[in-house]
């Protein structure tokens, strides 16, 4: 159709079929805008329903809380003492007390503050290991809390290697640049 001044009328570019593809596109555009915002909005909630805390256990029922349940010290020299801090945390509403800390072996030594932790707050628990046996280890130490004695489990691991047993051998090349140095 063409309009008086010789133009094509509006009519006719909205064709029933023009016309339903621009009302899908519309649909389509706003459906897709209230998934972003949707998206987003959860996006923003989901971390503070976990405390903010990564491998925390967060029931608040089980009263503690430990931010990292192993820890792996990788490669160690033998002889060479080593130790990690685990982060403990009170989700009660009240006071806790971590009543003892019992290691599987004799050569991993637990260190922790017998003092109450206030409800909602942090403590450590400090665990050493000796390596003097070379190998593989992995050892399981038991957190024993609150008044009904409940208990958590934490462990450590790790490869202990050998020192060598005498100096490293000579180095003839360095040797030579000793004595023409001299």
């Amino acid at each position: 159709m063409q309009s008086e001044t010789g133009g094509i009328s509006i009519l006719t570019l909205l064709h029933p079929v023009k016309l339903k593809t621009i009302t899908n596109f519309i649909l389509r555009y706003s459906m897709m805008k209230y998934l972003f915002i949707l998206f987003f909005s959860l996006a923003s909630i989901v971390p503070s329903l976990g405390y903010g805390q990564i491998g925390v256990l967060n029931s608040p029922a089980q009263g503690l809380g430990i931010v990292e349940k192993e820890y792996d010290f990788g490669k160690i020299p033998q002889g060479k003492p080593v130790q990690h801090r685990f982060q403990v945390l009170n989700l009660t509403s009240h006071d806790l007390t971590i009543n003892n800390v019992h290691a599987s072996c004799g050569c991993t030594t637990p260190e922790w503050n017998h003092d109450a932790i206030p409800a909602g707050g942090k403590a450590e628990i400090k665990i050493g290991y000796n390596s003097a046996t070379v190998g593989n280890f992995e050892k399981t130490i038991a957190v024993q809390y609150g008044n009904s004695g409940d208990t958590q489990l934490i462990s450590i691991k790790g490869t202990v290697w050998p020192i060598p047993e005498g100096p490293a051998p000579l180095n003839q090349a360095i040797a030579t640049l000793k004595t023409i140095k001299q």
